[in-house]
């Protein structure tokens, strides 16, 4: 049965040829203590494997490192870590809609685009709606929602207005049915 890497001692990697040369052994046994660091380290590489135990102020470096597009050191630990596991994918997207509505909900809760077509406006033109019954932020802090939108939008589009809407859907659905029948009798034609 093989050993672990943790239960090898170097001496035992050693080829025949120099595993009897007193100062050979005694590098292998020295070597031993600097490479158990190392390996005991080795779990520290592996960040987003555990990005749910990483706390700060390896979480801010990170965000450095991948240019997370919003960062505010007061975020949760769970806003931080989202916005770290997601940060790749949402690069690809970057400038797309769904881009902005994803990064809106990471940090504020809420958000939706409409572009210029939906709502008949200009090209290259777009609206926001952010619902306050679901944003986690203050209100006094949701001037972030228009700093995100810049950052994630593309270059080319322009944010035509960022719509608040205050938790009750903006619109009333009616249902209303009548039926109305009559009988008609159909006889074959005296004429015929």
């Amino acid at each position: 049965m093989g050993k672990s890497l943790a239960e090898t001692a170097f001496i035992d990697l050693l080829p025949s040829s120099i595993s009897g040369d007193d100062t050979i052994i005694a590098a292998a046994q020295a070597l031993d203590g600097v490479l158990e660091e190392t390996r005991a380290g080795i779990e520290n590489v592996l960040l987003f494997s555990r990005i749910d135990e990483i706390e700060e102020p390896l979480l801010s470096e990170m965000a450095w490192q991948l240019h997370v597009d919003y960062w505010d050191t007061d975020f949760s630990l769970t806003t931080k870590r989202e916005l770290i596991f997601t940060a790749i994918p949402r690069h690809r997207r970057k400038g797309t809609p769904g881009a902005i509505e994803e990064m809106l909900h990471a940090i504020t809760g809420s958000g939706s685009v409409s572009e210029w077509f939906e709502y008949s406006g200009d090209p290259y033109w777009f609206r926001v709606e952010i619902d306050l019954a679901e944003v986690v932020l203050a209100l006094a802090d949701l001037e972030v929602a228009e700093t995100i939108i810049g950052v994630c939008k593309n270059v080319r589009s322009h944010c035509e207005e960022v719509l608040y809407v205050a938790g009750a859907e903006p619109y009333t659905h009616i249902l209303a049915t009548t039926i109305v029948g009559e009988i008609i009798t159909v006889y074959p034609d005296p004429e015929e």
